[in-house]
């Protein structure tokens, strides 16, 4: 079973205890942090810093499961992969620093990343149709 931090008593909806060995959900402020730690690891040298908006977080709590199962695979491959990700549907590049993509035909995320550092924010998951872009 994963374990959560002590800040917030309710583990992220999804994770897989077979597949991960520690799920850390801490809360900081205006913002909460996200971390993954693959039983089996990543051949990346570079871990990035994946966190979530209040806001964002409120609107995944109210997603399907499924969604919710996508939206935690999508946090571990930013971690794990940075934020471009080609290879979750309709993904593309808004701005010079921020991405978004599907997660299904209705629900969208997404990030921001400044070039340089290694904190990705995800800044909006939700329905495609209230998307901030």
């Amino acid at each position: 079973m994963p374990q959560v931090c002590n800040a917030v008593r309710q583990p992220a909806v999804g994770v897989n205890s077979e597949d991960y060995s520690v799920l850390h959900l801490c809360k900081n402020k205006h913002h909460f942090r996200i971390e993954y730690v693959p039983k089996y690891g990543y051949n990346s040298e570079v871990s990035y810093e994946v966190r979530v908006s209040k806001k964002a977080l409120k609107n995944i709590r109210k997603m399907p499961t499924l969604e919710r199962m996508r939206f935690d695979q999508l946090a571990m491959d930013l971690r794990a992969k940075g934020p471009v990700q080609v290879e979750w549907p309709n993904y593309s590049k808004l701005s010079q620093a921020e991405y978004h993509c599907h997660l299904s035909y209705k629900w969208v995320a997404c990030w921001r990343h400044h070039q340089g550092e290694i904190r990705i924010e995800v800044y909006y998951a939700g329905s495609r149709e209230n998307a901030p872009y």
